[in-house]
């Protein structure tokens, strides 16, 4: 008996913690982060995650940035972004 209560005072808190870590490594995007979109087709989406859902990103105050480093050009209303157009995303960090 006393083995047991020694297992579980170990091992408990070690998967706590553990589970935590991975949490905090793997934590999906946060709504109100700002990201950078980057696209299949070279180009990248930057704005401020609002909704993710049903097989799409939605940002709001994004803007369209293109792989010659041309001046960013806004996007009017939000962008809507089709998951099968993602490459990858980079958060950038909260909303200024």
């Amino acid at each position: 008996m006393m083995f047991l209560a020694i297992v579980l005072a170990v091992w408990v808190p070690a998967l706590v913690v553990g589970a935590v870590w991975l949490w905090s490594r793997h934590r999906p995007l946060r709504y109100a982060d700002r990201v950078l979109v980057n696209l299949t087709t070279g180009n990248a989406i930057e704005g401020v995650l609002v909704q993710n859902r049903r097989g799409t990103l939605t940002l709001a105050e994004a803007s369209v940035i293109t792989p010659e480093g041309e001046v960013p050009v806004p996007l009017e209303g939000r962008a809507v972004i089709p998951a099968g157009q993602v490459d990858f995303i980079q958060e950038l960090g909260n909303k200024p």
